[in-house]
């Protein structure tokens, strides 16, 4: 097995999906609250929850090695909670 192959990254991409469709409910119905005030602090604290999975794949990758995965993990790692940012604060107002 080659360490440039991109199915390692199949489990990543379905765990971001599960991860972003329960975060995107969640803040979702939070923010249909009267007093959604704490919405931008409830989606750091999601986003600290993938991050945390994230950042130990990162650290796999470095502890063996395969840094040519590093690139692909950080964008795996950051760009979930970016999108899910997006959607609520952003795309949720029209």
């Amino acid at each position: 097995m080659r360490h440039d192959d991109n199915r390692y990254l199949r489990p990543w991409i379905l765990g971001a999906l599960v991860w972003g469709t329960l975060s995107l409910i969640i803040l979702l119905e939070y923010r249909e609250q009267p007093d959604p005030r704490y919405l931008n602090e409830l989606w750091f604290l999601v986003s600290l929850l993938w991050l945390e999975f994230g950042f130990a794949g990162i650290f796999h990758c470095l502890r063996h090695g395969l840094r040519a995965r590093l690139g692909r993990m950080l964008l795996v790692s950051l760009l979930p909670p970016l999108v899910l940012h997006l959607l609520i604060f952003l795309l949720a107002d029209w």
